[in-house]
């Protein structure tokens, strides 16, 4: 408060203060304010004392009569208040009583948690007014007692900061603080927000304080930060990592790490985006596509050009080395959004020894031990970077001003099952591919010697640039790991999903719709992440009569522009803007109008018509799961905005964007049905030991009892093969499972052979017990699916025998 400003116990009235101070100087102590030399105090212009008395009866039959005011007086001693706004008002307009009141913004705290706000202020300046009006008391008069009034304004409001504190000096602080605690967080009281309520909607609505965000955060909207102790960052080469790590050095070559400040589609939307709202947007990007060369100020400034061939290596190098294992801490409860966001870190390359040389510190995953960084570098343990939250930061992309998260793939983590089983972004991503199919399958974390630095996801789009790249360079070895990273990228993708077609007839028995239902597998996020609204997950149908006749086409392709027909169901989200228009740049998108991805283990079904006539006849529906980074209009729109210096033809010899983009199928399913039936019903009763099938001419159709048992030694031979589910069988006499197994499998299937089995679920209670769930289950349908296709079985026959075991699952795995 500006000098010891008093006022009135519950004063509402205080607009009551109303009138307090400020246009007089005022004694630090309290003591009354003093007239200019020469000059007549208000109090005494205004008649004094009578006048005072006079105002303020007037005065609170005014307020107390007027209903947008008068609910702040209810339970008050008004006598008392009367008599005590006297008192103040003697004081504030410069007369002989000497009040010693509490400071305003205290006073009227629980006014203000009420709802106390300027419009209420301004009913009570103008009651004032009429009041001195009413009493004949002159204009100026009666404008120099509002000009007081409004001077403690931001005092009663608890709008006023108090005064700044001495800045503490160097030795006091460390190079990096918290930001306050209150940055960014909304006011109590809503109404706050405006101060003239009737203009609310004229008026923008804003959450964050970005002044102040800018002082707590050097480099905002970056929410990065920096301990410079003067120790430099290395680019990664064969001269520096790459001399002890030639392993990791290798793996992180041409990953998306490596390119993270070299992919055209990034560097194209950077460009559009500083275009749009300004360069300092630019820092949001750079703090996690180059944050070491951000920190040390290497990027350019706000009236420098940007030319790429001009940047430092250590720029083009984007997430390096040093810049993962400089990571001393996260700061991700600590931002404006008080989550993860926008490189939430603080980086910390080294420091100084007392002999003032540089000494280098690297933080990683393993204890220190005797030689650890073979003298170039200090090791120190850091179990963070054990966990996802080390890529939190830069995988929850927030708006640079609204703080809204268009980007949240370590949130989809965080609210889903893998989170819950403790497999971490490391555990999927820095390992090979059979091992991240395990990780995904069996939630069984990797040993230490199977992480890899591939940091391998699903933008094959890039490793097929990154090679193309290595080719014009020729480089046969970079090329050779592009073309790795590309393989894994498409594996990785094909594992991801799977694809269910089923028919449904209606009560006729004719043929309805066809449910397609999409499976996310195996991402630990949701299927699309990063920039939904960017992704294209699409379904790509045709279905055809028996004499070839296309009677439905979905999701293709179009020749001419390179876009989806409008036809097509796709997996992502549309953006929407400030006004809720459709929106698609990051700067622009502030909500989601439509959020439709796949959160891990779960799915979502697509329902297709199909119009025929009613005679019986057989329907083949082909289905694939495609896709692809970004739309084709975005891609060639952001390859045509690429900065000064970045030449596609010069770096990967393209003259355009490819039209079509490249897709790829994830999955590619075939299934004929018919257009009569009823829906197959198989359930599990009786505790598992009698299941309801299809017809029972499917087992005919599956070979009989001879077919059965040879699937089922197939089934077994990979299962005792694959060490993600083989250890549940350890001590099993195996003779003995094959023959009750197919005994099962024969009845199941409609075969006339009884079985007397135990109850599904008694029978299994052990193996849930040493961890078999569903993941496991999931493995063994595989297996069994696999066996048949080798005996011949047909897909659509798979199929049935697909829903059959899966109807058992919940007694398997005692789940009813």
């Amino acid at each position: 408060m500006r000098h010891k400003r008093v006022g009135v116990a519950l004063c509402l009235t205080a607009a009551i203060a109303l009138t307090a101070v400020p246009a007089f100087s005022q004694a630090d102590q309290g003591g009354k304010p003093a007239p200019a030399a020469g000059q007549q105090s208000l109090y005494d212009q205004l008649g004094g004392a009578p006048a005072i008395d006079a105002a303020v009866e007037g005065f609170y039959k005014k307020v107390l009569a007027d209903s947008r005011v008068n609910g702040f007086f209810k339970g008050v001693d008004m006598n008392r208040q009367i008599a005590m706004q006297k008192a103040f008002l003697t004081f504030a307009f410069g007369g002989p009583n000497a009040y010693q009141g509490r400071d305003l913004t205290a006073a009227h705290a629980h006014l203000v948690a009420r709802g106390l706000n300027d419009s209420h202020f301004d009913v009570i300046v103008e009651h004032l007014g009429a009041t001195l009006k009413e009493l004949g008391v002159k204009d100026e008069l009666i404008a120099h007692a509002a000009k007081v009034a409004n001077s403690v304004r931001g005092d009663i409001l608890g709008k006023n900061k108090p005064a700044a504190k001495p800045a503490p000096s160097q030795a006091q602080v460390s190079s990096y603080s918290s930001p306050k605690p209150n940055v960014g967080t909304v006011p109590n009281n809503p109404n706050e927000i405006d101060k003239d309520l009737g203009n609310v909607w004229s008026k923008p609505y804003d959450r964050y304080d970005h002044d102040e965000l800018k002082k707590k955060y050097e480099f905002y909207p970056s929410n990065i930060a920096f301990e410079n102790n003067g120790v430099p960052f290395e680019t990664p080469s064969l001269f520096t990592c790459a001399g002890c790590h030639p392993q990791q050095y290798e793996d992180w070559q041409g990953s998306m790490h490596a390119q993270a400040f070299r992919d055209p589609i990034y560097l194209g939307e950077l460009m559009l985006a500083v275009k749009a709202v300004g360069k300092d947007v630019a820092k949001q990007c750079e703090g996690c596509h180059t944050a070491a060369a951000v920190v040390t100020k290497q990027m350019p400034g706000e009236n420098e050009e940007f030319d790429f061939s001009k940047l430092s290596d250590l720029a083009k190098a984007g997430v390096s080395c040093d810049v993962c294992h400089s990571i001393k801490r996260h700061t991700h409860w600590e931002t404006p959004s008080r989550e993860p966001e926008n490189a939430s870190y603080v980086l910390s390359p080294g420091y100084k020894n007392a002999k003032g040389e540089n000494v280098r510190t690297k933080y990683g995953p393993f204890p220190d031990y005797e030689g650890c960084g073979g003298g170039f570098h200090e090791c120190v343990e850091s179990p963070l970077h054990l966990r996802a939250e080390l890529c939190a930061g830069c995988h929850q992309v927030f708006h640079y001003k609204e703080h809204f998260p268009f980007e949240h793939t370590y949130s989809e983590w965080k609210k889903g099952i893998y989170a819950l089983k403790g497999i971490q972004c490391q555990d999927c991503h820095m390992v090979d591919i059979p091992t991240f199919k395990r990780s995904a399958d069996t939630f069984q974390k990797p040993q230490r010697h199977e992480y890899r630095h591939f940091f391998n996801g699903a933008n094959f789009t890039m490793y097929l640039l990154e090679k193309l790249r290595a080719e014009k360079m020729g480089d046969k070895k970079l090329a050779e790991n592009a073309q790795q990273k590309y393989d894994m990228a498409v594996a990785r993708l094909q594992l991801a999903a799977e694809v269910d077609i089923n028919p449904i007839y209606n009560e006729e028995g004719y043929l309805s719709k066809v449910k397609v239902r999409v499976h996310n597998k195996r991402a630990g996020h949701s299927l699309p992440t990063s920039l939904t609204n960017l992704r294209q997950l699409w379904l790509e149908v045709v279905a055809k009569d028996e004499t070839g006749k296309v009677v439905l086409k979905s999701g293709f392709v179009k020749e001419e522009d390179g876009e989806l027909d409008e036809n097509t169901y796709i997996f992502n989200s549309d953006g929407m803007a400030h006004d809720m228009s459709f929106a698609i740049d990051p700067w622009e998108v502030v909500a989601f109008s439509r959020h439709d991805i796949i959160p891990p283990k779960g799915y979502r079904d697509v329902y297709y018509t199909t119009l025929s006539d009613l005679k019986k006849h057989d329907i083949t529906f082909h289905v694939k799961l495609r896709y692809r980074a970004a739309p084709q209009w975005v891609a060639e729109k952001l390859f045509a905005s690429l900065p000064k210096g970045f030449d596609l033809k010069e770096i990967y010899g393209l003259d355009k964007v490819p039209r079509p983009l490249p897709a790829v199928d994830m999955v590619d399913k075939t299934v004929t049905f018919s257009t009569h039936g009823k829906p197959s019903k198989t359930q599990v009763q009786d505790r598992g030991d009698t299941v309801k099938t299809p017809a029972d001419a499917y087992y005919e159709q599956l070979g009989g009892e001879e077919a059965v048992n040879k699937v089922v030694d197939l089934f077994y031979d990979k299962v005792m093969a694959d060490p993600s589910v083989n250890y549940f069988f350890a001590g099993i006499d195996m003779d003995t499972q094959r023959r009750m197994q197919k005994g099962f499998m024969n009845f199941a299937f409609g075969g006339s052979l009884p079985y007397k089995g135990r109850d599904l679920t008694a029978v299994h209670a052990k193996l849930v017990k040493a961890g078999m769930n569903d993941g496991h289950f999931d493995i063994f349908i595989k297996h069994f699916s696999d066996a048949l296709r080798e005996k011949g079985v047909k897909e659509e026959m798979i199929a049935v025998a697909e829903r059959v075991i899966e109807s058992a699952r919940e007694d398997v795995l005692g789940k009813r």
